[in-house]
């Protein structure tokens, strides 16, 4: 299946407080998605760029409930980097207030996460070291809930007309996409789903949907929420659910998401 000009309000070179990689903070507004939005919220973020001069393929990520971790600025950072791939890491909770592990309202935070994810996709567009014609997002929990409720549930789009060329959605509740996946959006889509993931999402239905819209599907066996997290490994979520790392799932996780970022991005 097929799964406005904006200015940069600054840009400095510094060592990221999460990882190990030097990245550039950058600043630029939360996207419109709808005509009566009047919310540009400043978002920060953190950029990571290969070596060389570019331009650059580029995946934006949204995080998690919890906010910005090393989880995303150095292990997924580190990952995508290394295969060639710009990285940003939009900083939603931290720019909007957000302290960590408030739950609030959820559908209020999936839409914020988009507008920030899709605020980052024009600011990335903007850059010459980017190449503009290839920039996907991926988002963990939250995140993708983000993707799957806004992007394919609500059908939200950019107002600037700009779109991601993939999606990667890990570990999000597939109930969002409540109106179901329209293939007309045009966005490529790969949702990961892991078999024993007890969050609300209940991964037999994002097996049954996924099945029946025919979207890309990676379905990890015997593998638990946030299976590519180590840092959260053995614990339980503030909504309850249990998470635990697996290396064997992020490994097989990491080899379908190049193959399909190669296949629609290119690199």
């Amino acid at each position: 299946m097929r799964v406005v000009s904006l200015a940069l309000a600054f840009v400095l070179i510094i060592s990221c407080p999460y990882g190990t990689l030097a990245s550039e903070s950058i600043s630029f507004p939360s996207a419109r998605l709808y005509e009566k939005d009047t919310d540009t919220q400043g978002i920060d973020g953190y950029l990571f760029k290969p070596e060389g001069a570019g331009p650059f393929p580029a995946v934006v990520l949204l995080h998690a409930n919890g906010g910005v971790t090393k989880h995303l600025t150095e292990n997924w950072s580190e990952f995508l980097t290394g295969l060639g791939y710009a990285v940003l890491v939009p900083r939603s909770n931290e720019s909007r207030g957000i302290e960590r592990g408030t739950r609030g309202n959820l559908n209020t935070r999936s839409l914020n996460l988009m507008k920030d994810g899709y605020g980052a996709l024009d600011a990335l567009a903007e850059r010459s070291d980017i190449n503009g014609d290839a920039i996907a997002v991926m988002g963990f929990s939250l995140g993708a809930n983000a993707i799957n409720q806004i992007m394919y549930g609500w059908k939200l789009r950019n107002l600037s007309g700009r779109e991601f060329k993939a999606a990667v959605p890990l570990y999000g509740r597939c109930e969002r996409m409540k109106s179901g996946y329209d293939p007309n959006v045009n966005v490529p889509i790969l949702q990961i789903i892991p078999e024993l993931d007890n969050v609300a999402s209940r991964a037999d239905q994002c097996i049954t949907l996924n099945k029946l819209w025919g979207m890309e599907t990676l379905i990890l066996k015997d593998t638990h929420h946030a299976f590519d997290n180590p840092l959260v490994s053995g614990r339980t979520d503030g909504g309850g659910h249990y998470m635990e790392y697996s290396d064997s799932a992020t490994v097989e996780a990491r080899a379908a998401i190049l193959d399909f970022l190669v296949k629609h991005l290119g690199n």
